[in-house]
Order: C-alpha cells, then structure tokens, then sequence
C-alpha cells in the first residue's frame, strides 16, 4: 500500500468522512493528483460511471475525462469546471467538477464533487430542436402507422421519444380493468431486476402521478420526485430515480396510458413543447388502438382457421405432444380406466414408469401393462396397488400414498403414489392418472440421516450420563474431588474426541480441509505407524507383520492426514482380531487399480487381520458414521467414515474385501503421477 494509500485509508476510519463520502448521493471521485490514478469512488460514482468499485481502482483519470484540463490548472488545486466524462459503454456524459485538494499527514489528494449537467445542456439546446420536432412529429406518426404490429408498435414509440426528448429510461404503461402495466421498456436493466419491474401493476385511482394526468390530462414534469409530493416511491431500490416525466397516452378523450420517462439526476424544467409531445402521445395512442383492432380481427381469424382445421390433425398433434411430454418425464405416469368390475385396468404407460418396472418401452405395451397389474404391496397377502387405488377413488378425488412395492422379480421399491380421478360431466369415472416415483434412495438417506441422529445422540448422552452423575456425587462429596475428577476428565475428553470427528467428517465432506501436501517416502509412514502400534498389539497377543518392498516409494501426500488414515485401519484391525492373531500391513507399487479404475500408476496399501471378518452385504456401510461391526468396540465409529474422505481428497480409493482364511482386508491405492525429473506431482 502506497503511502498516500495509507493516509486514505485513516481518513475513511472518520464516521464524518463516511456520511459525507459513502452515503451522499452526489458522484465523488478520490484522485491521486501525481499519476491521476483513481484512489476510491463513492457508490454514486459507480451507478453513474457504471463500473464497480474495484475496477475504478484499476482507471487512471486521462481514461474517463474526454477533455483535457484548461491550461496552467492541475487536478491537485481546487478548481471548478465543466466536462466531458466518458461513461462505461464510451456513452459521453457533460459534467461539471468542483475539485479541492485534501492534504493528510504530508500526502496530497484530490476530491471531486460531480454534477451530470447532461439533461440542463440539453435542455438549453431545446430552443434549437423546437423547430425539427415539428418534423420529426410527422416522421414518428407516419413510422407509427406503418405497423398493425402492436409489439411492434410499442418498439416504435419508444424509439422515437428517445429521438424527441433525450433520456436514461423509458417506459410504456397500458390501462386495463383501472390498473395501468408496463408493456415495453429501454433502460432499466442496467439500474434495477427488470422482470420485477415489469411486473409492477399501478392503481390509476390511487397513484398521484397517473391520477394527475388523467385529472388534467396533459403531461406531467416532476424536476426533484423527492421534493414533490405527488410522486410515490414504488421500490426501495429505486434510489437511482431523481427526475420523471409523464405524458398521457389518449384515444379520443379516453388515456389508455401514459410514457413515462425517469431520469437519474434531478433536472431543471425543461421549456418542452407540450401540445408537440401530447399530439405525438395521441398519435401512438391512435396507433395502438389500430394495432389492437387488428390483434382482433388475427384472433379472429386464427380463430376460424382452427375451427375449420381438420379435427382429427389436432388430435394427433395433441396425442404426439402429449406423449413426447410424458415420455421425457422422470416420474412414471400410468393411465387406466375402469373395468367392469370397477377396477382400474391401465391403457397407458410412459419411459419412466417402463424402468420402473425394470424394462423398456416397447411397440407392444401388453406385457408391460400385465406387469402393472402384479405389482403387489410390500407386508400384505397379494393385495395389488390398482386395487388399493381403486377403492380409494372412491372416497376421494385424489389419493396420494407412499408404499413399498414387489415389482417383478421380488425386487423390493419404495415409491411414492399420485392417482387422480378423470370425471365425466355427470360425475362418472372415466379413468384415472396415477404418477409414481422411485423414492428409495431418498427413504435411504432419510434412515441413514435418522440413524446418525439416533447413534450420535446415544454416543453422547453414556459420557454426560456419567458426567451429571459424577457431578451429582462431587456436590455432596466434595472431598472426594480427586477420585471424581480422572472420571469428568474421561467423559469430557471423550465427547471432544466425538465432537472434533463430526467436525472432521463435515469438514472433509464440504472441501474446507486443506492438504499440506509434501513429498513422502511410503515405506517411512508405513513403518512410524507400525511402530507406534506395535506395543498395544503385542500385549494384546497379536504379531504384526510389516511387508515393504526395496524398491523405493514415493508420493505427493499430506502426511499427518495418512498417518491418521493408517493409524485408523490398523486400530481397528487390532480391535477385531483376537488374541492370537495376525495384522499385516504391506504397501506396493501397481501399475493401475485392479478394478481399472485409472490408468495411472499408483501406491497400493493393504491393512490385513484375522479378525471376525465384514459380510459382504455390509462392506459398504461400514463407512457410515457410527456403524460398527460389533458392539463391544469402544470406539465411535467414525474412524472409517473420516478415512475415506481423507483418501478420496487425495484422489484416491479405499476397498474393503473378505480373506479366504477369514479376516479382512482393506485396501488404499493413492495416485503415484511421475515428472520429468522423476519426482511425483500432488493428486489433481
């Protein structure tokens, strides 16, 4: 930070400075006087220069001044002039500059204070556009009436007043049923959210502006809307909005609408031609009447063709875009209509309910439409889904339910069941639309979620059972502090263990841990683990094995993250093995994962034990938080949901397999990228 940077930044620590600078709605520009490099500009300069804070900071002066300074003044003195300022887009704006110099702890800078004078230069040529407005009033009108088009025509109008009276924003609005809408806009996007706008609807009756020009029907000039009281704020981001004027679109003796055009700086009253103005007003006014009767007479015609068409094409259409809609939906829709017995025989199916059922759709719908028909709940003795539905319908008009299913094959779903009744007039079931939704893995995530609340919950509330109960103890035993503490001691230190693993595992599961990577030498890490756990092992009666190869190996790793990630496997492969038994932990060098699931070279390590063994149906839950293999284990089972997120942010993967003499492996591969130099590249 330069010195003069400095010094700004101790001036913008004043709560005078920040209500004079930041809040004041005027353009204020901070200029360092020797390389005219922009220090600072207020949010007033950034809406009206239309550049954001820190790319003003990027701009010299010399890149929005048009004109240069007159001779002998320099922007470090305290001067007033006018300008010209190029705004973002090359857009030319007239400015005029009041500027002082500002000296802070022997450093200079300048201040600018600037005024758009643009609309008051325009407004002073106004006496010399007088007479071209007459012409170009007959120019607009003739361009107004060559369009029956009323999108079209609204466009027009709105060219053309920015071509009669210069401004920032323009706006259209129409009457309908004593609310008056924005149909067309130019301007707004830059200053505001535009579908906001055009949603806004103004009551006529209650809105000051629109029930002048309709009392008095003449156009409306508000110079300041904050000195006037007629003027209504709308929005409150409409900040940027200082100056209006209103004209009253009429038909005959009737407004329709009005055009409203605001500005962003408070104006002057210009000395406009107000009967030029209302005559171009009722002449668009003329136009969108005609644009309208034509609009009609198309809907009418349109109308006529349709009815003549033939109906037969319109079906087919209808029924092809139909199913193209259906098809291409990811919900399963059934359409079925009653039997004679008043059961729900379905017609229809569309994709999505085909791979529901475990199929494709075919030409022949038959056999799958006989599927549906099998479709049994879950915990009942055959009872069908169209039967249930069907009585249901009975009762009601929409029957919704979520059930487990049977689909053929005894494959087991859970879904969600939406059936709506399809009614005569008269109130006679004609058919039913049944959509269903493979929700199994959502009821999946919802158990898991309720199952980690539940262990989390129990894996707590042992510690502080015994903490209140220590606590309880201590108030009427006090001289026994020293035999209670050890135990406070160990419940605390345990619910922080538990604590600090759920932060990890939600840590490493959003991407906020940061690998401090490093270059590492396997065969090191594999045996300082080792070491470390060997003791414990030992006294358990267990051998530990450790198999290396010669060959050095070498990876791109956040070390402490793989010490603990070993320090996890080897735990718990202590903890499941009995006495007696054997723990190996040997590393290799493979050219790719067994299973292909990369081509790159890599590190492979393998955790082995002889211990009680995984099931093959619960080697994937044993990385969940809190699952456990057995119950007797004091840990909190959350070791091996931390592991594999360490490994998969190391880019790698973590298996876990069956031993044929029982026992279990788990297997780490890391990514080993060579360079040029033989060394590794971190995992990408």
């Amino acid at each position: 930070m330069s010195p003069l940077e400095a010094a700004y930044a101790v001036l913008r620590q004043n709560p005078l400075w920040r209500q004079m600078f930041e809040l004041n709605p005027a353009i204020q520009l901070i200029i360092d006087p020797a390389s005219r490099v922009v220090i600072d500009a207020n949010p007033a300069a950034c809406r009206f220069y239309r550049y954001r804070r820190e790319e003003f900071k990027a701009l010299s002066f010399d890149h929005i001044e048009v004109n240069t300074l007159p001779e002998g003044d320099s922007i470090s003195e305290s001067l007033t002039f006018s300008f010209q300022h190029r705004i973002r887009g090359g857009d030319l704006r007239d400015v005029k500059v009041n500027a002082s110099a500002y000296d802070i702890d022997g450093e200079t800078l300048t201040h600018m204070i600037l005024v758009d004078i643009t609309k008051r230069r325009r407004a002073e040529a106004a006496e010399q556009d007088q007479r071209a407005l007459s012409a170009a009033l007959a120019t607009t009108t003739a361009a107004l009436n060559s369009s029956l088009d009323l999108h079209e025509v609204l466009d027009r109008i709105l060219e053309q007043v920015q071509h009669l009276i210069p401004c920032d924003f323009i706006n259209i609005m129409l009457i309908e049923n004593d609310y008056a809408t924005v149909v067309r806009s130019r301007g707004y996007e830059q200053a505001m959210d535009i579908e906001e706008y055009l949603a806004v609807k103004l009551n006529i009756h209650s809105t000051p502006t629109l029930r002048w020009m309709i009392d008095n029907n003449r156009p409306l000039l508000i110079a300041d809307i904050a000195s006037d009281p007629r003027w209504r704020q709308l929005h409150t981001t409409e900040d940027w909005l200082k100056s209006y004027l209103g004209v009253p679109i009429r038909m005959d003796s009737l407004v329709i609408g009005f055009l409203n055009l605001d500005g962003t700086t408070p104006m002057a009253a210009v000395d406009y031609d107000e009967r030029a103005l209302q005559a171009f007003a009722d002449q668009a006014g003329v136009a969108i009447r005609n644009a309208r009767l034509f609009e009609r007479v198309q809907r009418q015609a349109m109308l006529m063709e349709q009815r003549v068409a033939e109906r037969t094409a319109e079906l087919e259409y209808e029924r092809r875009q139909l199913r193209a809609i259906l098809d291409s939906m990811t919900e399963g829709v059934i359409y079925s209509e009653p039997d004679v017995h008043g059961l729900l025989q379905p017609r229809y199916l569309n994709r999505a309910m085909a791979r529901l059922l475990g199929q494709e759709l075919q030409e022949d719908l038959s056999s799958l439409l006989a599927q549906i028909n099998t479709l049994e709940i879950e915990g009942t003795d055959q009872l069908s889904v169209r039967k249930v539905i069907s009585e249901a319908l009975d009762r009601q008009p929409v029957v919704s339910m979520q059930l487990a299913l049977l689909r053929p094959g005894d494959m087991r779903i859970e879904v969600s069941i939406t059936t709506t009744r399809v009614d005569s007039l008269s109130g006679e079931l004609l058919g039913a639309v049944t959509v269903m939704r493979d929700i199994s893995g959502e009821v999946a995530l919802e158990r898991q979620r309720s199952r980690f609340v539940a262990q989390a919950s129990h894996e707590l509330r042992t510690p502080l059972a015994n903490m209140k109960t220590r606590l309880y103890l201590l108030r009427r035993q006090p001289e026994r502090l020293d035999a209670h503490l050890p135990v406070l001691e160990k419940a605390t230190s345990h619910m922080w263990r538990l604590v600090e693993s759920l932060l990890d595992i939600s840590r490493l599961e959003r991407g906020a841990v940061r690998l401090n990577l490093e270059r590492l030498a396997v065969q090191e890490i594999v045996t300082f683990v080792a070491e470390a756990h060997r003791p414990a092992i030992e006294i358990k009666g267990q051998m530990l094995h450790v198999d290396l190869p010669d060959e050095p190996l070498a990876l791109i790793a956040d070390g402490d993250r793989l010490i603990q990630v070993l320090n996890n496997l080897v735990a718990n492969a202590s903890a499941y093995t009995p006495a007696d038994g054997t723990i190996t932990v040997r590393a290799r060098r493979v050219s790719q994962m067994d299973a292909g699931e990369s081509p790159l070279p890599g590190v492979r390590i393998d955790v082995i034990d002889t211990g009680i063994g995984i099931p093959p149906d619960r080697r994937e839950e044993i990385f969940q938080p809190f699952y456990r293999i057995a119950d007797n284990n004091d840990g909190s089972g959350l070791g091996l949901s931390i592991t594999r997120e360490i490994v998969h942010l190391h880019g790698g993967t973590i298996q876990v397999g069956g031993m044929p003499e029982g026992g279990s492996c788990f297997t780490l591969w890391l990514p080993l990228r060579q360079d040029a130099d033989g060394g590794v590249d971190a995992p990408r």
